[in-house]
């Protein structure tokens, strides 16, 4: 018996899944510990969770050309946080860093080309967005950078000018929008202090995880743009 096997004997720890139904009949799982007959606070289940279960359950994976079919209402894995209530969709997600063509317009000294982007995570709030780097995924450990560049602001908000965003109602949809919709925009607007070692280190091609530009851990930034966020009785 492993350790954890071991603890979830002495907490009398059990799990249920719960599935929740969106006004757009898109699905998505939670699942919950059960703690000596009492149900704690829900957890997302990604989609890696969620074909590990169909495996266990023996259901078969449906053909190639329908796969895409399989990813509607099923929860990416990529998605950290959801909450929806009367004032909208709250939402963290990530993704991971490679190389794109950036746009950028003519009052700042950058060319348009192919530049080398840090890993990002965003804070959705209803259609709000708010973008940060970080250099290795460790959950609600995460540390957090700012994405110090063109309308970004100090906050880490983003002024997405004129960019068209059509209404999502799937979330995968969503963060794609939203991620695809920030980088192919122009940048235009310096909104941030320290802006000279922001532009060396793109001048680089180069994102830089410098101590000035630290924000904080993600359960502290989440806490602060979420108040009512929970992370499942977790130490913080």
């Amino acid at each position: 018996m492993n350790k954890f096997e071991k603890i979830k004997r002495e907490l009398k720890l059990k799990q249920v899944i719960s599935i929740y139904e969106s006004f757009s009949m898109t699905h998505y799982l939670e699942v919950h510990n059960v703690i000596n007959n009492v149900l704690m606070p829900g957890e997302i289940l990604g989609e890696d969770v969620f074909e590990h279960l169909c495996r266990r359950l023996n259901i078969k994976k449906s053909k190639k050309k329908n796969r895409e079919k399989l990813n509607i209402g099923v929860i990416p894995s990529n998605l950290f946080y959801f909450q929806q209530n009367q004032y909208g969709l709250d939402l963290i997600f990530y993704f991971k860093g490679d190389e794109r063509k950036l746009l950028f317009k003519d009052e700042n000294e950058f060319n348009d080309g192919m530049y080398h982007i840090p890993n990002t995570l965003y804070f959705y709030k209803n259609k709000s967005i708010y973008i940060y780097a970080f250099n290795k995924w460790e959950g609600q450990n995460t540390k957090l950078y700012h994405i110090a560049m063109p309308n970004v602001a100090d906050d880490c908000s983003v002024c997405m000018g004129n960019v068209k965003r059509e209404d999502r109602f799937n979330l995968i949809d969503i963060m794609n929008q939203t991620h695809e919709s920030f980088w192919n925009s122009y940048f235009r607007e310096w909104r941030i202090q320290n802006v000279d070692i922001a532009m060396k280190q793109w001048n680089n091609n180069r994102y830089v995880f410098n101590k000035i530009f630290y924000k904080g851990r993600l359960h502290e930034q989440a806490k602060s743009a979420f108040p009512s966020i929970i992370f499942n009785g977790r130490p913080q």
